[in-house]
């Protein structure tokens, strides 16, 4: 049985590894059956909107409250459990509120940023000066990335807290999710970069594989992604960074592992 890495939250310049989520699903032997099933439940939306996505998304919580604790033998347990799956589900409805606010916050930030590019455009048109309305265009569009790029940062570290933490308020708390994304911005931007294209090979993978293999290849993009941003967090704490309560769900914990419910982080 493989043993699970050792986290030392006293020690920083972890190596963030973009493909660690590979890594982990490769060193289960059950891999292929559980990205599968996870599959089958983006699938199920066809027929049940929302229960499938609220279940993987609760389970790639799972994932990452693991990899958080250091724990990175296995992939959660993954098996059509209705109990599990209703537990899975919760997790991954809270998460989805989360995501929800965050973005209902940023539409003032749109809505001010696109106003300023029409009120450029317009300007210029009334000056008759397609100088003056792309230049006043152009720093509209300048305030917008200078105001997406701070709050998608702190919209993804909120996101990472919620799901570590399965609690609604935690993700909610935009100081500490701000400090998150200000702390670790190169990785979340390069990552967030990177990991863009990795999963765009993999959909486009599943693409070629008769449009059906995209149920495979998805999953298993969205479990690389969580995986790294799981790493990530561990890597604020290591650099003094605020921790959260992290999760469990003794169900998800693959071959009756031990590992309980934990005030702390670390």
């Amino acid at each position: 049985m493989y043993r699970a890495r050792v986290f030392n939250p006293n020690r920083s310049g972890v190596t963030v590894q973009y493909l660690s989520g590979l890594e982990l699903a490769k060193r289960d032997p059950d891999w292929t059956k559980k990205i599968a099933l996870c599959g089958v439940l983006m699938l199920s939306a066809m027929c049940i909107p929302f229960f499938g996505q609220f279940a993987l998304n609760g389970y790639l919580s799972a994932m990452m409250q693991r990899t958080a604790r250091g724990q990175e033998d296995l992939l959660p347990r993954m098996e059509f459990d209705l109990d599990y799956l209703m537990k899975l589900a919760g997790s991954g409805f809270r998460v989805f509120i989360v995501q929800l606010v965050w973005g209902l916050a940023l539409l003032p930030i749109m809505l001010v940023c696109y106003g300023c590019i029409g009120a450029g455009a317009f300007l210029g048109a009334q000056l008759e000066s397609s100088l003056i309305s792309g230049v006043l265009a152009g720093l509209g569009g300048l305030l917008m990335i200078a105001c997406m790029i701070p709050f998608s940062l702190g919209m993804v570290s909120g996101g990472v807290r919620a799901q570590l933490s399965d609690d609604i308020s935690v993700g909610l708390q935009f100081g500490p999710a701000f400090r998150m994304g200000k702390t670790m911005w190169k990785e979340l931007l390069l990552g967030g970069f990177i990991l863009s294209f990795v999963f765009f090979g993999l959909y486009l993978a599943g693409v070629i594989a008769c449009g059906i293999g995209m149920f495979f290849t998805i999953p298993l993009a969205m479990i690389i992604m969580s995986n790294y941003y799981a790493h990530v967090y561990r890597e604020y704490v290591a650099r003094g960074g605020e921790a959260v309560n992290i999760a469990h769900i003794r169900e998800a914990d693959p071959q009756g592992s031990s590992v309980g419910p934990r005030p702390q982080a670390f």
